[in-house]
C-alpha cells in the first residue's frame, strides 16, 4: 500500500521501523507538508508534497491511502486531526488512516494485541482525543472577574475526588482506549489537596499521555515535597497563567520547579480579559468554532464530556444571573453504553449551536482590564448582548 503521511520529520525513521516490525503492508512514499519552501524536496527518504499534490497523486492512483499522525496534530484549527481528515475527504481521498499518538510513542513490546491491530486505524474509527480536561476544583483563590470558567460566581464549587477521577480514567480507558493529553485545571487545581495523587493516577492508567496542570501559580511555593516529586516523576508540565500577583512570585516559582526538574510553560501575561460570551446566541456558531482556540479542549465533569469547558461550566452563569443558555444537550455521558466512543468524538469535534453564545469571531468584542471579582458580580464582566 503506497501512502502519503502527515507526520514530523524527526519521527519518521522510527515510525518506518515500527511499521516494519508490526508487519504492516505500508510503503511510505510522500510526506504531506505545509511549508511551500520544502515542496519537491526529499527529506528522510520521502518526497515532500503539498495538499494539492496529494489530491493529484490520489487521482492518478499513485497513492492508495493517506496516513495522519495524531502525535503531530494538536488542538489548533490548523493542525487538528479531524480538520485534516475533513480536508482530505472534501478533496476526494477515499482511504484515510490515523496513527494514535499513544501508539506512536509506545514500544512494541508493551503493545497488546488490540494496540497492534489498531496501530493504523480507519479515520471514522479514530477516537483518541487530543486533550481531555478535568476540573480539579471549581473554586479559585484569585477569582478573576470575567473568568471563562465562572469560578467567582459558582455558588457550590465542586472538589474532584480521587475516586471520581479514577473511575473516569478507567472508563475512558475502557471506551476510548487512548488520550493524547490530560490536563487538570479549575478554578484553581492546586487547591485540591489530592492533586499529586491525580497526576500519579493519570500517569498509571495512561502512561503515554502528556499531563499538564494549568494554574495561577500562587500556591506553588506552598506545595509539599511529595506533590512536587509526583509532578516530576510523572513528567508533568505546569502551565502558569501570568497574572499580576503571580508575576511577583515568578522567580520563586521558577527556582522550585527547576529544583524538581518540572517543566514550566509560561503563556503571555494576563493583563486583560475578552468579554467572551453573549446571552442571546447572536454569534455565527460555525465561524466562532473555527476561530476558537478551545474547540478541542474536551472537558469532563460528573462523568460527562463536552466539546469544550463552556458546556459544563455555563450552568453556573445560568444559576447566578438567571440565564437560560442551553448546555445539557452538548454534554455526553461516557458511561452510556448506547454511545460509542466514535459517536461521542463525532459530536464533540464539530461546531454546535452552543458556539453561537461565544464571541470568538467578533473582532469588535470589548476587552476588560484584569481585576478580581468584587462582592457584586456584574453580568457585563462576562457577557455582551449585542
Amino acid at each position: 500500500m503506497k501512502c502519503a503521511i502527515w507526520d514530523s520529520f524527526k519521527n519518521i525513521c522510527k515510525l518506518k521501523e515500527k511499521m516494519e516490525m508490526l508487519n504492516l503492508d505500508v510503503d511510505l512514499c510522500y510526506m504531506w507538508i505545509d511549508d511551500a519552501r520544502l515542496e519537491d524536496c526529499i527529506r528522510e527518504g520521502l518526497n515532500c508534497v503539498s495538499y494539492q499534490r496529494i489530491l493529484e497523486l490520489w487521482d492518478m492512483a499513485e497513492i492508495d491511502a493517506v496516513i495522519i499522525s495524531a502525535e503531530k496534530g494538536d488542538q489548533t484549527q490548523a493542525n487538528n486531526i479531524w480538520g485534516r481528515i475533513e480536508r482530505l475527504k472534501n478533496g476526494g481521498i477515499g482511504e484515510i488512516y490515523v496513527i494514535p499518538a499513544t501508539l506512536e510513542k509506545m514500544p512494541i513490546e508493551e503493545m497488546s494485541e488490540y494496540d497492534r491491530n489498531n496501530f493504523l486505524v480507519k479515520e471514522d474509527e479514530f477516537t483518541e482525543p487530543v486533550v481531555v480536561k478535568w476540573l480539579a476544583f471549581e473554586g479559585c483563590n484569585l477569582n478573576c472577574s470575567g473568568c471563562s470558567h465562572f469560578a467567582p460566581i459558582n455558588k457550590e464549587p465542586k472538589m474532584l475526588t480521587i475516586d471520581e477521577l479514577r473511575r473516569d480514567l478507567l472508563q475512558f480507558k475502557n471506551k476510548f482506549h487512548y488520550i493524547k493529553n490530560i490536563e487538570f485545571l479549575g478554578g484553581e487545581p492546586l487547591l485540591n489537596k489530592d492533586i499529586g495523587e491525580f497526576v500519579k493516577e493519570a500517569h498509571a492508567i495512561f502512561p503515554y499521555a502528556n499531563i499538564m496542570i494549568i494554574t495561577n501559580g500562587l500556591l506553588i511555593p506552598t506545595l509539599k515535597e511529595e506533590v512536587l516529586e509526583a509532578f516530576s516523576r510523572c513528567n508533568v508540565r505546569v502551565s502558569v497563567s501570568l497574572y499580576e500577583e503571580t508575576d511577583k512570585l515568578l522567580n520563586e516559582i521558577k527556582v522550585i520547579l527547576e529544583k524538581y526538574k518540572i517543566r514550566l510553560r509560561l503563556p503571555s501575561a494576563k493583563e486583560k480579559f475578552r468579554i467572551q460570551y453573549n446571552t442571546v446566541g447572536s454569534g455565527d456558531y460555525v465561524k466562532n468554532w473555527y476561530s476558537c482556540g478551545d474547540s478541542f479542549c474536551h472537558t469532563i465533569v460528573n462523568g460527562k464530556i463536552a466539546g469544550c469547558y463552556y458546556a459544563v461550566t455555563v450552568k453556573h452563569a445560568n444559576a447566578y444571573f438567571g440565564l437560560e443558555i442551553p448546555h445539557e444537550e452538548y454534554e455526553y455521558d461516557i458511561y452510556d453504553e448506547k454511545l460509542s466512543a466514535a459517536e461521542i468524538i463525532k459530536k464533540i469535534t464539530v461546531p454546535t449551536n452552543l458556539c453561537s453564545y461565544c464571541n470568538c469571531s467578533n473582532s469588535n468584542t470589548p476587552f476588560a482590564t484584569w481585576k478580581k471579582a468584587g462582592k457584586e458580580k456584574n453580568i457585563s464582566d462576562w457577557f455582551v448582548d449585542k
